[in-house]
């Protein structure tokens, strides 16, 4: 399947190994036809290539890291892979976390807004408003099939609740090493999971997100960043 778009985002940009197809297009439409959401070429170019596909339909990246100035569009990505995990590609459980609590319950309003208004959305919640979960620090947004989308904010040292299907650590120039250390290993042991780092430029201690941007730059041939 070809790239939905040719324009990739400037300094560093790196393609998965080993694709056979992409998932990106379908998503894309979807983000377009079904939410009404009309995509710049590098954010399709983003969509397109983190959903990159190997020849066993496995996904061709593990970690997948976009980093760009502030209200750029970096969680309007977000916003199209996560609603097309959950309709399209069958994620049972989606995770959302930020560094600060009023980021993590903007992106749960925005994807609740988006789950009431949209025809393709709405026909997956619980009857009578039992779909969202709104008290101390446990927003969710649960579906009648079963899958969850679970909206966190971190704290230092605490890695608990960065297990899923997909895992969205936005704010990343504020992760922990430690933190970080104990969750990827448990997260590479289960199937087809992927991790995406979403921030701004790293500050000087962002020791996770420089470490992320190194490896980029290394281009190791079996490190599927």
């Amino acid at each position: 399947m070809p790239h939905a778009a040719t324009m990739s985002p400037p300094l560093l940009a790196r393609e998965p190994r080993h694709v056979a197809s992409s998932a990106g297009l379908e998503a894309i439409e979807f983000g377009r036809d079904a939410l009404g959401i009309d995509l710049d070429p590098w954010q399709e170019w983003s969509i397109d290539t983190a959903l990159s596909e190997r020849a066993d339909n496995t996904w061709a990246s593990f970690e997948v890291a976009i980093v760009a100035p502030r209200q750029n569009g970096k969680n309007v990505i977000a916003e199209i892979i996560q609603l097309a995990s959950a309709a399209l590609f069958g994620d049972q459980t989606i995770v959302h976390s930020a560094h600060k609590v009023d980021t993590a319950l903007e992106h749960y309003a925005r994807l609740r807004e988006l789950f009431e208004t949209t025809e393709e959305l709405s026909p997956l919640l619980l009857a009578r408003g039992r779909s969202f979960m709104t008290s101390n620090g446990k927003e969710q947004i649960r579906l009648n099939t079963g899958q969850r989308i679970l909206f966190k904010a971190r704290h230092r040292g605490a890695s608990r609740g960065f297990t899923g299907d997909k895992v969205f650590l936005d704010e990343a120039f504020d992760l922990d090493p430690r933190s970080m250390g104990s969750a990827i290993p448990t997260l590479t042991t289960r199937p087809n999971a992927q991790v995406y780092y979403l921030s701004s430029a790293p500050h000087a201690d962002s020791a996770v997100l420089h470490a992320v941007r190194a490896r980029a730059a290394a281009d190791h041939p079996d490190d599927r960043l």
